[in-house]
């Protein structure tokens, strides 16, 4: 099941691109050399998915999002892609409510006439800067740093706070525990306790990513209100006054219709984000780290992941996800080596990969990724240039 499509062209890193639209996957991963452009894409898909909620929920209106200044000064700033648009950029996406395009230098928006039920995200970005958070305690003093892991700072300081028990990692029995008298995070096992801001580095990288993502799954479980001012309490309330009013429609119809005004009220899936989850970490816990990231994007069948990442590992841990999944066979058996909740349909997984500016699709054999990618290319050619010096000793 597709979660929109994206086309991209002439834009910061990205210069052909992917031939035509671009489909966004449940699970859609973006490999490369760094600064090939993955994080490129992974933003403008957070920034045209928080577009598409503001516009859905009422807080903004079309005709102020289809001016152009403000969504390349505002909107784009607050991953600070503002300076990657060139005087031939064209950016299209295919939301499930709106369409959004970019060329000429002018930005637009389109309604769609598709009857089709909108479910309020929770969307989270986790950048790759995500390290530095675990070293702050109080959020007041970080206004400098980009938006978005201000953003993902502020998430971070409520889950630590709000989720008010122990965080299991998926490493060693490691736990996560806040004090709140104390304003100390803990990084603790039946061995050790130290600070978090004093412990390895692949912990402050893995705390933040999969604290928060623990978080937004206890938002959407308990039906969390997605209204957070009067001005969408009162567009919704008239919508729902408007097909109360309507008498050309029929009870079916209305009952429909107010469902759907309903399901704006609270948040029902997660659109997580997530740059390099391998960073800083040994093979065996980015494995740990990326089936707890499907585990949450198997939580809710709306739920969409977005990788970017450069380990060869994460795409070889998602073949063993897939195969799980497709094995029927001594079930108690495959669970465990990949946890049933972490298993994956390889329908529902995309790989792109990109270089020199283009984007290309993995190809798969059987529903699952192909050898043949880039991250394993780099690891063969290692291979081969160490077996030249050992024909060299010869």
């Amino acid at each position: 099941m597709r979660q929109g499509e994206i086309y991209i062209k002439h834009f910061g890193p990205i210069d052909k691109g992917y031939e035509g639209y671009m489909p966004i996957y449940p699970i859609t991963m973006f490999c490369g050399n760094q600064g090939s452009g993955k994080s490129t894409v992974a933003k403008l898909i957070s920034t045209f998915n928080w577009l598409e909620k503001a516009l859905v929920r009422g807080d903004e209106s079309i005709n102020k999002r289809t001016n152009t200044a403000k969504f390349l000064k505002h909107h784009c700033t607050f991953h600070r892609i503002h300076n990657y648009f060139k005087e031939d950029t064209e950016l299209h996406y295919r939301g499930i409510k709106y369409d959004f395009h970019y060329k000429n230098e002018t930005f637009s928006v389109e309604e769609k006439n598709e009857d089709v039920e909108y479910l309020m995200p929770k969307i989270i970005y986790v950048p790759a800067e995500r390290n530095f958070l675990t070293c702050i305690e109080h959020p007041e003093i970080l206004r400098e740093i980009p938006d978005s892991l201000y953003s993902m700072f502020v998430e971070y300081d409520k889950a630590r706070k709000e989720l008010n028990r122990d965080f299991v990692l998926p490493i060693d029995n490691l736990v996560f525990q806040y004090d709140k008298l104390k304003d100390i995070s803990w990084l603790k096992n039946d061995k050790f306790k130290v600070k978090v801001s004093e412990a390895a580095s692949g912990f402050q990288s893995m705390i933040p990513m999969l604290l928060v993502t623990k978080y937004m799954l206890y938002i959407i479980d308990n039906r969390q209100s997605a209204i957070t001012n009067a001005k969408q309490s009162q567009m919704i309330e008239k919508r729902i006054n408007q097909i109360l009013a309507d008498d050309t429609i029929s009870e079916e119809t209305r009952k429909i219709l107010l469902s759907k005004q309903s399901s704006l009220l609270k948040y029902s899936r997660l659109i997580n984000i997530v740059e390099e989850p391998e960073q800083n970490l040994y093979p065996l816990a980015q494995r740990e780290v990326l089936y707890k990231l499907f585990e949450a994007r198997n939580f809710a069948n709306d739920n969409l992941l977005v990788i970017t990442t450069h380990s060869p590992y994460l795409i070889d841990y998602t073949t063993l996800a897939i195969k799980a999944y497709n094995t029927q066979n001594n079930k108690e058996d495959v669970q465990k080596i990949v946890p049933e909740k972490s298993q994956i349909n390889g329908e529902d997984v995309c790989i792109y990969q990109i270089e020199n500016g283009r984007i290309e699709r993995l190809k798969t054999f059987e529903g699952m990724p192909s050898d043949s990618n880039l991250l394993n290319q780099e690891l063969c050619a290692t291979n081969e240039s160490f077996a030249q010096l050992l024909e060299f000793e010869d």
